[in-house]
């Protein structure tokens, strides 16, 4: 194991955020103290990142709970901070900012709004898009006393193709203005 060997780019999801930044400002509803500034030359902590691999069923992912900040050390010898200074990466480089129009452009290739003129993948998306006038399923469930035995599955659910129904026709299990945003969806 190489140890000061400099600064590093740690880029992190959002799990490991959250315990860094927890951890610096700590945590009155968990009873954990704040550690303050970490990256303090002379009494800054590093971080140790410890990643075990959980199972969930025949799949694993990685877990990083048992990560955590060292007691205080400081940060190197005075003629190594001055090396990695002058060694440090360009982060500002490693952000590619795109023009306004080719971020719009790219956004309608991909909701299928236009095609892609670089003609590099000869994916259709409109292939795969419904059609304003296209009926939406909907789904009627039926109550049936607890106590009864178990209606069959093509009993208990009937899907039809049918329009929305207007507020106030039925009985309906959402919410006004979600199936105002679903009418909305096709128009």
């Amino acid at each position: 194991m190489e140890e000061n060997v400099g600064p590093k780019i740690l880029s992190v999801g959002k799990t490991l955020h959250k315990m860094i930044i927890r951890a610096i400002v700590g945590d009155k509803s968990i009873n954990e103290a704040a550690l303050g500034d970490v990256t303090h030359p002379t009494n800054g902590r590093d971080f140790k990142l410890i990643k075990t691999m959980r199972q969930s069923g025949r799949d694993s992912y990685p877990n990083y709970s048992d990560s955590k900040f060292l007691d205080p050390s400081p940060l190197g010898e005075p003629d190594q901070i001055e090396k990695w200074m002058t060694d440090l990466h360009d982060i500002a480089s490693l952000r590619a900012l795109r023009p306004e129009d080719e971020l719009k452009h790219e956004l309608k290739v991909h909701l299928g709004l236009v095609q892609d003129s670089s003609g590099s993948s000869g994916f259709d998306p409109t292939e795969f898009q419904t059609s304003p006038s296209a009926t939406v399923a909907s789904a009627t469930v039926t109550d049936a006393p607890l106590d009864s035995a178990p209606a069959p599955a093509a009993a208990a659910v009937a899907v039809a193709e049918t329009e929305l129904p207007t507020s106030g026709e039925t009985e309906s299990m959402a919410d006004d203005d979600f199936l105002n945003e679903l009418r909305n969806l096709s128009s």
